[in-house]
């Protein structure tokens, strides 16, 4: 079962957003790095901005989510 209210307290307890990716890394609106790319081959630098894609939208596409889960729930609540 999806555990929707734990995911939301560690989506509460993170850094607030918006992420931004700078390269391979991420950081906070107040420029905290949260995540730092590594360097290496030209391929595992490219996966590293991919990863850091991922990484920079991760809060503000969990949360989105979590809204789409709640009106769901409330959806088919409406229903019963």
């Amino acid at each position: 079962m999806l555990d929707v209210e734990s995911i939301a307290r560690r989506l509460a307890q993170a850094t607030a957003g918006p992420w931004q990716r700078h390269g391979a890394d991420v950081h906070s609106a107040d420029g905290l790095r949260l995540f730092v790319g590594r360097d290496g081959s030209a391929e595992l630098r490219a996966q590293a901005d991919r990863d850091a894609e991922f990484v920079a939208h991760a809060a503000t596409d969990i949360a989105t989510l979590l809204d789409e889960v709640a009106r769901l729930h409330a959806e088919l609540a409406s229903t019963r």
